[in-house]
């Protein structure tokens, strides 16, 4: 019997802490906040109702690039209209703002993402067949090239670069 009231409290407490951990990663940190914490993170400016932010300083990987965003109230980047192309591609400079940095996307493991190299055509489940995912880690990631030429670049999810986050 106490051992299940002592498991209980456990359980009520972790459940408390996960709760306080949630909500504060919700909130974006505010302007002063984010200096303190992240020094060298750079405001771009914000088109859509969105504010990117670059930090250039340290080269992540793409879990901890998202981590980093997350731990400032913030997330990876998403790029999903012309305006925020363009906002982008006008917020490039050789100092500040170049290279590849993080973005929010990454293989879907799922089976569409899939072709027969032979004949191009897409991979289905076949008699089916349920695609299973076993224990992979995710392969592959997309990063944002800041450049004169901005591209979309592909990326093992473990190489390190550059971190673009929004709020």
């Amino acid at each position: 019997m106490e051992f299940r009231i002592v498991v209980a409290i456990t359980i009520g407490i972790l459940q408390l802490i996960v709760t306080a951990v949630n909500s504060a990663a919700a909130q974006p940190l505010d302007e002063a906040s984010l200096k303190e914490r992240a020094p060298r993170l750079i405001n771009l400016g914000n088109v859509d109702g969105k504010n990117y932010f670059v930090d250039s300083s340290i080269s992540r990987n793409w879990t901890a690039a998202k981590t980093y965003c997350q731990s400032l109230g913030m997330e990876l980047a998403t790029i999903m209209s012309s305006a925020q192309v363009a906002f982008l591609k006008s917020a490039y400079n050789s100092t500040t703002f170049i290279y590849t940095h993080w973005i929010d996307a990454r293989d879907s493991f799922e089976e569409r993402q899939y072709t027969w190299d032979n004949i191009g055509v897409a991979v289905t489940s076949l008699s089916s067949l349920p695609f299973g995912v076993g224990a992979l880690r995710y392969q592959t990631c997309l990063s944002y090239h800041a450049a004169t030429s901005p591209q979309i670049s592909i990326y093992e999810c473990e190489t390190s670069r550059k971190t673009l986050c929004q709020t």
